[in-house]
């Protein structure tokens, strides 16, 4: 289920979206320094000087594209603590999608398939709402049942335990092929049911932190970049499609404080998941909502690399980046706005 909030507060937080897209923000904000985007507008007739990037504002070298390297690195300098304009009390926000792109990995999926193969879900009735009749509710839960009250060092022989550790991330798998990406999404969310937030964040902190590099693994370059913009001044947001303990469990590898991760939030009874999702979902231009919600006002920095994120990257004006995994539709669309493209870290 996915819930909201009533509906004469839902109308105006949706409305004050609606004039934050269509206004490009709620202040003037500053034009782009990608030099592509120049091409297409013209500079603002009053500009502040640009920076020179020192090595204060110089980025390893790591495998970056000489110049996407060097536009972003103008970029901070133009914009960052050292600019005679930067304001303080509203520094340029930035924002990074998570899963492959600032990492390697999907995180809510990892953490998904370590519950299921410790089983260590909060099983109640309400949990097995959860999941959806059509994708293999009764199968999962009977094979639950039959292993769950033997030793866990038997599970292994168990057909069951095979059984459920199988069906279930098949289940998430058929609902993303058959429905589409913010099912199941949601889906993946919904499964903390019972979890308290800090119960969640715990569990997935530890099963990111131990997780395989083949699977969930920190690019050193997007780290870097993160801490470049943190030292600069920048107000640097995550945002993906993960369940938001699991988003705020990972971002402060990076050094992204908790405050600034953007999920997908569900709403708590008696301070545990409860599997009512709250909207904005963060999946396609629900990001661009999520963001707008959170923060007030566009990010003039966005990293992406999906098509998924072209309504995040579509949201204000700013120097924005994509990093190719090969999606031609991002891919397109960053080669007709003139984002930078940043091939695979």
């Amino acid at each position: 289920m996915v819930t909201t909030e009533p509906k004469g507060r839902r109308r105006f937080r949706y409305v004050t979206v609606a004039l934050i897209f269509l206004a490009g923000g709620t202040t003037a904000h500053p034009q782009s320094l990608n030099p592509h985007y120049k091409r297409k507008h013209k500079k603002p007739a009053q500009s502040a000087p640009q920076g020179q990037p020192g090595s204060s504002s110089r980025l390893a070298a790591g495998s970056w594209d000489p110049a996407v390297k060097s536009s972003i690195e103008d970029f901070i300098a133009h914009w960052g603590k050292s600019s005679s304009f930067y304001d303080p009390q509203k520094p340029p926000i930035a924002v990074v999608v998570w899963d492959n792109v600032a990492v390697n990995g999907d995180a809510g999926k990892v953490v998904f398939n370590q519950l299921v193969s410790s089983a260590e879900f909060k099983f109640s009735d309400d949990f097995w709402e959860m999941i959806p009749v059509d994708f293999g509710r009764q199968k999962i839960r009977a094979a639950h049942e039959q292993f769950s009250d033997l030793p866990v060092s038997v599970w292994g022989d168990e057909p069951t335990y095979r059984q459920f550790e199988n069906d279930f991330p098949q289940s998430y798998a058929d609902l993303c092929s058959q429905i589409n990406l913010k099912a199941c999404r949601v889906y993946l969310t919904r499964l903390f049911n019972g979890f308290t937030a800090e119960e969640a964040r715990q569990y997935a902190r530890k099963v990111l932190e131990s997780a395989p590099p083949d699977r969930y693994k920190v690019i050193p370059e997007m780290k870097d970049l993160v801490s470049l913009l943190l030292k600069n001044g920048f107000d640097v947001w995550a945002c993906g499609a993960d369940a938001q303990p699991v988003l705020e469990a990972a971002a402060p590898a990076y050094g992204i404080d908790v405050s600034r991760a953007i999920g997908i939030r569900q709403h708590a009874s008696a301070k545990r998941f409860n599997g009512d999702v709250l909207l904005p979902v963060t999946v396609g231009e629900g990001k661009a909502a999520a963001v707008a919600l959170k923060i007030g006002r566009p990010p003039l920095l966005v990293v992406g690399g999906s098509a998924d994120d072209m309504g995040l990257l579509d949201f204000g004006r700013g120097l924005r980046v994509v990093i190719d995994h090969g999606d031609q539709t991002i891919k397109k669309a960053a080669q007709k706005q003139g984002w930078l493209i940043q091939p695979a870290l």
